[in-house]
Order: structure tokens, then C-alpha cells, then sequence
């Protein structure tokens, strides 16, 4: 994201970006999804997993990576 003026912004080369929250009781993730929305981030780029990591957690799906020796 490439920064034009102090409210402006270039999302042409916008990453995607994956929010999680703390679990589904959270609004922090679907709070900042707007905020971007309402600068032009590209809706398109943005991902919102709505279980959260305790939805995650509880389907038993890894939480951290192993690091290679």
C-alpha cells in the first residue's frame, strides 16, 4: 500500500490480508475490515475468518508452525 497524502492511499499492489479475532464474540476484525473497506482497500483482499482462533483451536488446527533445525 503506497501512501499519497495523509488520507489517500494506493492499493493497486494490496496484499491480501486474513484477520482472526479472538473468537466470534470479537469485533475487532469485522471493526478494521470497514475501516479498510472505507479507505479503498479492495474488498476482494481481505479475508475474515469468523470462528476466530478458538474456533480454530477447536477443530484442532495448529496454532504455530515447527521451526526447522
Amino acid at each position: 500500500v503506497k501512501v499519497i497524502d495523509d488520507d489517500k492511499f494506493d492499493f493497486t499492489n494490496a496484499k491480501t490480508a486474513v484477520f482472526f479475532c479472538n473468537g466470534a464474540w470479537c469485533p475487532l476484525s469485522s471493526k478494521s475490515i470497514r475501516y479498510l473497506i472505507n479507505i479503498g482497500y479492495p474488498k476482494d483482499k481481505l479475508l475474515w475468518y469468523r470462528g476466530g482462533v478458538h474456533a480454530w483451536s477447536m477443530v484442532a488446527l495448529p496454532l504455530t508452525k515447527k521451526l526447522k533445525e
